[in-house]
């Protein structure tokens, strides 16, 4: 509670001050971003609220396979959540939700919702129609993929390591890069080395975001992505602009990139990757 006060002081400083408030929900044992919107709310400020994971759906698909204590925790956890973003978006002056999904749970709740994606791409740093037949002209031999993001436990990177092991069993030649920073970095090199994989899976640290990352990634075969429960990366509109194929888990939001990509003849980006989807299953 001491540290509540502070910090509460001090957003109320900045609110006050503020023309515009823009906040959202991610955590409820630290909800400073959203007691800036509720403090927003009460003085009457214009207010934006942002929705980008389905953070209920997340927590309930993290202990899926845990205790019956902590499924019953994350369960409580979900329905409070949901709750809380019901009661922002019913006051909010515009909310931003992310995906088809996210709009049919809290749309029919909003005062004025909007479904957002996550792609902030100049059109010069989108693949070319010529360079996308290129790209998905698939040639025999090594098979480099990567990811791009936080190395964190629920993004499954674990599991990507598996995977890429278990191919290589069978044959395969294939190579994975990963590109991020994060907690589960040791224990990820642990399990390289222990898999005998140092020269064949590479940590290799974070890159300033833009173009040049981007060109970075138009040299990959595809993007590997098995989180553990619901995400929604910006990792894999990176991976559209940069003309990677998606190999992924099968979670919601990566559904719902396929169904929305699926063969509409649009000329809209989204359209243009309808071609870039591989259906992966993975148990590991």
């Amino acid at each position: 509670m001491r540290l509540r006060k502070g910090w509460m002081a001090a957003l109320r400083e900045h609110v006050t001050k503020a023309q515009v408030v823009h906040a959202g929900l991610d955590d409820l044992n630290r909800p400073i971003s959203f007691e800036g919107f509720r403090m927003g709310y009460r003085l009457n400020k214009p207010t934006i609220f942002v929705q980008d994971t389905d953070i209920a759906l997340q927590q309930i698909e993290l202990a899926a396979e845990q205790r019956l204590g902590s499924r019953i925790k994350a369960l409580g956890y979900s329905k409070i959540y949901e709750q809380l973003v019901r009661w922002s978006v019913r006051r909010a002056d515009l909310s931003l939700l992310k995906g088809s999904s996210l709009m049919r749970k809290y749309g029919d709740y909003a005062k004025n919702a909007q479904e957002i994606q996550h792609s902030m791409h100049s059109s010069n740093d989108v693949i070319t129609d010529g360079d996308l037949d290129k790209r998905l002209a698939f040639s025999q031999g090594l098979l480099r993929l990567v990811y791009c993001g936080r190395l964190l436990p629920r993004k499954g990177l674990d599991r990507s390591i598996k995977l890429v092991s278990l191919v290589r069993k069978q044959g395969i030649e294939v190579e994975f890069d990963l590109i991020g920073e994060g907690p589960c970095r040791a224990d990820l090199e642990f399990q390289i080395a222990e898999a005998g994989l140092t020269d064949k899976v590479r940590l290799l640290g974070c890159f300033p975001y833009g173009t040049k990352l981007l060109e970075r990634l138009s040299k990959y075969d595809a993007l590997l992505f098995t989180p553990k429960a619901e995400d929604t990366p910006r990792m894999i509109f990176d991976g559209y602009a940069a003309g990677l194929p998606l190999v992924a888990s099968s979670i919601e939001y990566v559904k719902e990139r396929r169904r929305n990509g699926k063969g509409d003849g649009s000329t809209s980006s989204q359209g243009r990757y309808c071609r870039l989807w591989f259906d992966c299953r993975i148990g590991a």
